[in-house]
């Protein structure tokens, strides 16, 4: 039976949230503060009622004298609980420095890293960290002060991509030392914490204060409910916007990224239009980081009906490319898809690693009855007329074309400006050709010199797969908060 008020709120937040299930390996990330040391101890007292068993993780990163001394407490530590303990000394200046980051953020990085590298070495399930309701009110702060949407007003998500949890996260920092003075248990102070110079410290020390003694003396829990409410309103859109992709987003022709309709995405409430742009941005780009608001409004301001190209370059090298009705978000600098050349065998795919997309060559005898047009992704050729060596390859200057029924041929660049190709996709669309004559440019166009004519004898059928559709998921835990 559990006694002490800290183990009963971490056990109903495990169990609101679902964070952990019997047999589970956790690695608990342990710093030797008092969050993480309140949450190791909770987490042994808890380990035999859900089942699991717990590793301790510590990273020393090299910033300050106290760091060894803070080490070995924290491998002391688990001696005494009887828990195996993985530790691990990391320069986080130097990286940093390669990394091109502020300090904080390159800890935390290199900090979930190594969680992560254990987790997987360890066969561990879940990765459990010491984030307390004092944390989520401060995050929501920063983030509101900085400018954010439901999604940051959210705040810190007591579960993370299925793996991350935080069970002490609806407890508040006053709880812990409670907790902690109840058991006797001793912890490190990082000094660092108090250092102004960093937000997170000024919002500590200075604003959430003001806002208690002013204004709202439960303002930590006034904002872990925002939270709450936030989280649930941009689960909503998550879920609503996820409907749409399938509709409106396909991949980018060059396969690195995704083109998404901009006729479909303006009928869109304005709202699922920004969190479309939002999973569009972090399925291309891995991680919304260094993207705000901001990025997403600039995004969504190219989608007026103004003619011409507009390019739009966001941080993290992320493009974005507004050509006739589509949106293209790639997560290079934009820069042309190299030449490439590939033969064909016939039968036989030819796979295009340059791009992520494949064409694949059968031959038959016989012709399905609804015949594929030229405007699809599959096509049926006279394989008795095909010139030979037949190749797949990008455009390239002087390219020419004998459309169906035109009599004569047209330049391939006049093609893709008459059928409102994007520049940024035409060098990335592979084409069935035969020296500097175009048979087919998937979706677009079939050269009369091979298309299937009453004497067709053996038809060849060739079919355009695009690269995939990188995976689009909701940018929230899915899950309430407190």
């Amino acid at each position: 039976m559990l006694r002490h008020p800290f183990l009963v709120k971490t056990a109903e937040t495990i169990e609101l949230f679902r964070m952990l299930r019997p047999g589970e390996k956790v690695m608990a990330g342990v710093s030797g503060g008092p969050d993480s040391t309140a949450m190791l101890h909770a987490l042994n007292e808890l380990k035999s009622a859900y089942g699991i068993s717990l590793v301790v993780c510590h990273l020393h990163h090299g910033l300050r004298h106290e760091a060894e001394a803070e080490m070995m407490m924290v491998q002391a530590m688990a001696e005494e609980l009887g828990l195996l303990f993985w530790g691990k000394r990391v320069n986080v200046a130097a990286a940093a420095k390669h990394r091109n980051l502020g300090i904080q953020e390159a800890a935390r990085q290199v900090r979930y890293e190594f969680y992560e590298e254990i987790r997987q070495s360890q066969g561990g399930h879940k990765i459990a960290v010491g984030h307390t309701a004092d944390d989520q009110a401060e995050e929501v702060l920063m983030r509101l002060i900085r400018g954010s949407g439901p999604a940051g007003l959210a705040g810190i998500p007591p579960v993370r991509d299925g793996t991350v949890v935080r069970p002490i996260i609806g407890c508040t920092r006053a709880e812990v030392l409670n907790y902690l003075r109840s058991l006797g248990l001793r912890y490190a102070e990082d000094v660092s914490n108090r250092n102004e110079k960093y937000l997170r410290a000024r919002v500590r020390a200075r604003l959430l204060p003001l806002l208690k003694d002013s204004f709202n003396p439960d303002m930590t829990a006034t904002l872990v409910r925002t939270a709450g409410i936030m989280a649930e309103a941009h689960d909503y859109l998550a879920q609503e916007a996820l409907k749409r992709i399938p509709e409106l987003a396909t991949p980018a022709p060059n396969g690195s990224g995704i083109r998404l309709d901009v006729s479909l995405l303006l009928k869109e409430h304005p709202a699922i239009q920004t969190e479309i742009i939002r999973q569009a941005l972090k399925s291309v780009k891995g991680d919304l980081r260094s993207l705000g608001y901001v990025h997403v409004q600039a995004v969504r301001g190219l989608l007026d009906k103004s003619p011409g190209e507009k390019k739009l370059c966001l941080p993290a090298g992320v493009t974005v490319i507004k050509s006739y009705n589509h949106l293209f978000i790639q997560a290079d600098s934009g820069a042309a898809t190299q030449e490439f050349t590939y033969p064909v065998v016939i039968p036989g795919r030819v796979e295009i690693p340059d791009t992520g997309a494949a064409l694949s060559f059968g031959v038959s005898v016989t012709i399905p009855q609804d015949s594929l047009t030229e405007r699809s992704n599959q096509v049926v050729l006279d394989y008795d007329r095909l010139p030979s060596p037949l190749e797949v390859r990008n455009f390239r200057p002087g390219d020419r074309i004998m459309p169906l029924g035109l009599g004569g041929t047209v330049k391939l660049k006049k093609l893709f400006i008459d059928l409102k190709v994007p520049r940024a996709t035409r060098k990335s669309l592979p084409l069935l050709a035969h020296g500097g004559e175009i048979l087919w440019a998937p979706g677009l166009r079939l050269s009369d010199r091979v298309k299937v004519v009453p004497k067709t004898k053996n038809f060849l059928f060739v079919q355009y797969f695009p690269a995939h559709l990188p995976d689009c998921r909701p940018l929230s835990s899915g899950r309430k908060y407190f």
